[in-house]
């Protein structure tokens, strides 16, 4: 029988584990305090050891992160309820006029763990063709912002769907795919008072140093930021303000204006949609929901 040989992973967990055992125990702690809330939590994590949620980030910065992340969750969970955290939790769906379902949830981290803590995926009768992966942050991991940010570790489509992503553009009115996971996060981190999304830079996300057909990426963040309206930071990281909608002050011109009206008004109106759902969730019956939270939409680079 063949010597069972440890992976190297493996062994900077347990090398972690053994330097830092009061790290370990927090985070321990932490996650049974989330999973006695009902909300769906590991029963350990070592991702902040190795390379997580950004390229740049510390070992001390990522298991910040994650603390920050599912402390604010199991609070949260205990104050209002865990029906948004039990998996999944659907924001949005609708039948196009073909019969063909379309959604938007909520789920643990599953697709790409070192990106964040949940997911937003975006399906097409069931079908996974886009996922959002992100974790609530701290501001100061990224050195420019205070609170909590809801940080978008990265964005990833499915392999050989490119008609399917086509398909669902054109029946939800020209908004690809991408562009509904984006108006979710920024509902659901409304929804929470969270007033900015953060994100990496084409050089900072977690994934650039896994190279594919000779790119580290097939998105580029930097681009995707900007078109977002996106400021970078000093760190090479983006803040998104996600109570401003670039597009929807931008001058409309050209002989497409209705047709980038209506696209307007449909992603305000999904937007809108999603955020109610989020916040009957968070209001369980008998509790009075929130004042003075308002519906901005914020949109995405391909709608």
């Amino acid at each position: 029988m063949p010597a069972f040989k440890p992976s190297r992973r493996r062994l900077r967990q347990l090398g972690s584990l053994l330097r830092h055992p009061g790290d370990h125990l927090r985070l321990y702690r932490t996650l049974s305090r989330a999973r006695a809330a009902g909300a769906s939590a590991p029963r350990a994590s070592y991702k902040y050891v190795g390379q997580y949620l950004a390229a740049s980030l510390t070992r001390q910065t990522r298991l910040a992160a994650i603390l920050h992340h599912h402390d604010l969750v199991a609070r949260l969970a205990a104050q209002h309820g865990n029906t948004l955290w039990r998996e999944p939790f659907v924001l949005w769906q609708h039948d196009d006029e073909h019969g063909r379902r379309h959604a938007v949830s909520l789920h643990a981290a599953g697709l790409a763990p070192m990106e964040g803590e949940c997911e937003l995926a975006y399906c097409l009768d069931g079908k996974r063709l886009f996922t959002l992966t992100f974790a609530f942050v701290g501001g100061e991991i990224i050195g420019e912002a205070e609170g909590t940010l809801l940080f978008v570790g990265g964005l990833q489509g499915a392999y050989y769907a490119r008609e399917e992503l086509r398909y669902a553009a054109r029946a939800n009115g020209e908004i690809a795919a991408p562009t509904l996971l984006l108006l979710a996060a920024a509902a659901l981190a409304e929804a929470l008072g969270i007033v900015r999304l953060a994100g990496p830079s084409r050089r900072t996300q977690a994934s650039a140093t896994y190279v594919v057909d000779g790119r580290s990426s097939s998105l580029d963040y930097d681009e995707l930021w900007a078109g977002l309206g996106g400021e970078p930071t000093a760190r090479g990281f983006f803040i998104v303000d996600s109570l401003r909608d670039p597009a929807a002050t931008a001058e409309v011109s050209g002989k497409h204006r209705s047709r980038t009206r209506r696209r307007r008004r449909l992603r305000a109106a999904i937007r809108a949609e999603m955020l109610a759902t989020i916040q009957t969730a968070l209001n369980q019956p008998g509790r009075p929901a929130r004042p003075g939270w308002s519906t901005p939409v914020l949109a995405g680079s391909n709608a």
